[in-house]
């Protein structure tokens, strides 16, 4: 295997990288009947484990041990808001365990922890799901997402393009200018795979179709485009192809799980059984259990997403229709065009400090207005507004009216999904 600087980091601080991938290829020795008895029986261990070593989580099932998978009671964001060091199983500590936090594209942002077995085992999957279309971690990719422009947060997320050996593409200017000196950048390097937003790999797709231009001969080292975050339509998807030249791969995750389900190569959106037991309540929300966390009771998890649940022939269990977010984009009087998750680095740092913040949602009524709608016990100072509109000034451009507006819901789309951003403009045919 090609030396890879980030596998090395993790073994090095201590992830154990290898035991993770001897346990991911002895499961995946196992039949649909072997698989499905290891997986009842791990789910109703890490419930044992957390109901014995989590006061919160013991509280949550008001200190009885269920009898019945169903009638453990489901787990919200909100619910996890209380801050890690309250929610943490013995023997765990803060200093110990994988630390992170949610993008906070679904408004509602909370840190959460992984033991540092469970988080090898999260990047074994990634490693094992990727290699089946010849894609290694070690490989260059070209990630179209977004980035703190700022600060620590900032200079930590430029660290670790230089350690997982990424070239990033901000989404927050998606202008045809922009575009050009992305093309000339696929002209110069040697990337292996196209990684981010839906909707921003899109924008850059259509540009390519535009020009003319297929992009694997200018960057004939390509090997496919991997799509996340936002839903991907089977017409984005044809679309990328055709723009690339090279196959477009569905990965449905979360930062707190990774990936939650994969595109194999017979188009089956399969799901991560080896660790992840996924199940929909009755109005089809994705409820998720991490078996092998123990540091963080992600128990019966409402992600916050719907879906439909359905077996393959070999009987693994995948996703046949994800209905979540698909974030608008968003065009400004200066014809700049950004992602509709630049929202989220716009609220970054009042979300992650002022604690009194639930969840937002934005909306765009005309080229140079916006809308914050916010709940909250408290409303927001004038300190912190001014920080918002600063951000707007760095992440959008200068000279955006926004109106911040206290509610106590924040409205959900028709089929239940949360949307950070909604774009009221009428319909533009090309943004590019």
């Amino acid at each position: 295997m090609p030396f890879s600087f980030f596998q090395t980091y993790l073994r090095l601080t201590g992830y154990p990288l290898q035991q993770a991938r001897a346990h991911l290829s002895m499961m995946e020795k196992q039949n649909a009947e072997e698989r499905k008895t290891a997986s009842e029986k791990q789910k109703w261990a890490i419930v044992k484990y957390h109901f014995e070593n989590n006061e919160f989580y013991r509280n949550k099932l008001n200190g009885v041990f269920p009898s019945a998978w169903e009638s453990i009671p489901e787990l919200s964001k909100r619910e996890l808001q209380l801050g890690v060091e309250h929610l943490l199983s013995k023997p765990y500590t803060v200093k110990g365990v994988y630390l992170s936090n949610t993008s906070g594209s679904t408004g509602t942002p909370f840190y959460y922890a992984k033991d540092k077995y469970s988080h090898a085992l999260t990047w074994a999957l990634i490693e094992l799901r990727y290699a089946t279309y010849g894609i290694g971690l070690n490989h260059l990719q070209a990630r179209f997402y977004g980035i703190p422009l700022t600060g620590f947060s900032a200079f930590k997320e430029r660290m670790k393009d230089r350690i997982m050996n990424r070239y990033r593409f901000p989404v927050f200017d998606l202008s045809a200018e922009r575009l050009e000196q992305y093309l000339d950048v696929f002209k110069r390097k040697k990337f292996f795979y196209i990684y981010g937003y839906t909707n921003s790999i899109v924008l850059f797709c259509k540009y390519l179709i535009q020009k003319n231009i297929k992009l694997i001969d200018v960057c004939p080292t390509l090997i496919a485009t991997l799509v996340t975050s936002e839903m991907c339509s089977a017409a984005d998807k044809a679309l990328i192809e055709d723009a690339t030249g090279k196959p477009c791969i569905i990965e449905y995750g979360a930062s707190e799980f990774g990936i939650i389900s994969f595109q194999d190569k017979q188009g089956f959106q399969k799901i991560s059984e080896e660790l992840l037991w996924v199940e929909t309540n009755d109005k089809n929300e994705v409820l998720i259990t991490s078996l092998f966390n123990t540091a963080f009771p992600f128990i019966r998890y409402n992600i916050g997403d719907r879906c439909t649940l359905i077996y393959n022939e070999q009987q693994q269990l995948g996703i046949e229709q994800i209905m979540g977010r698909s974030d608008d984009s968003i065009v400004l009087p200066n014809g700049k065009v950004a992602a509709g998750l630049t929202m989220y680095y716009c609220s970054r740092k009042i979300l992650e400090s002022f604690t009194h913040l639930k969840e937002i949602y934005f909306t765009q009524t005309a080229l140079d207005s916006f809308q914050m709608y916010y709940v909250s016990d408290v409303a927001l100072s004038g300190s912190q507004i001014k920080i918002i509109q600063e951000a707007f000034d760095t992440y959008l451009t200068e000279g955006l009216q926004v109106a911040f507006i206290q509610t106590n819901t924040i409205r959900r789309k028709a089929n239940g999904k949360f949307q950070l951003f909604t774009s009221l403009l009428p319909p533009i045919p090309d943004r590019v």
